[in-house]
């Protein structure tokens, strides 16, 4: 799919928009409906492909760590999708004493449903390494695991937004 576009950074948006999840789990977006919004986005990504004068031009500065670059395609891609609008993204929520407990990616609005939803947006790489019949993975850093990941994503961030801080936001 995302392998014949011609310009790298087009190729990216691709694989960014149609890349298979790794979570079989309520929080995460149906994939079946990501497939679908790829779909109507083929067009659009032809024609970026060529001419990605506009893709380019959302680029305010080189990207140095994928996840950021990661976020910013997906950023694209929803500006210009016609089913989700993004109603903010990268909102930083701190305590009363100005602690940043953390941030919360993109809340969007599908237009389909009227549904609005808070979406976690990260793409890492693991190294499977099995030993005595158990398989972890392992990240970059020493101490990334993917369980350690996973945990704090469905534990912490994606319930950011049901803390005292969050349902601030909310009413502001």
């Amino acid at each position: 799919m995302w392998e014949n576009f011609k310009h790298k950074t087009v190729r990216d948006l691709a694989w960014a928009v149609s890349s298979n999840g790794i979570l079989n789990d309520k929080l995460a977006v149906e994939e079946s409906l990501l497939r679908e919004e790829y779909q109507k986005f083929i067009a659009q990504l032809r024609q970026l492909d060529e001419d990605p004068k506009l893709l380019l031009k959302f680029w305010k500065q080189k990207h140095k760590r994928l996840g950021h670059y990661f976020e910013q395609l997906i950023f694209f891609w929803l500006q210009h999708s016609e089913r989700f609008t993004i109603l903010a993204k990268n909102i930083p929520l701190r305590s009363d004493k100005k602690n940043t407990l953390g941030e919360v990616d993109l809340i969007v609005q599908d237009k389909d449903t009227l549904n609005y939803e808070h979406w976690e947006l990260a793409v890492k790489f693991y190294l499977a390494y099995s030993q005595n019949g158990l398989t972890n993975y392992i990240g970059p850093n020493a101490n990334d695991y993917f369980h350690l990941k996973l945990e704090k994503l469905k534990e912490h961030q994606c319930k950011i937004l049901e803390s005292d801080e969050g349902k601030n936001y909310y009413q502001n």
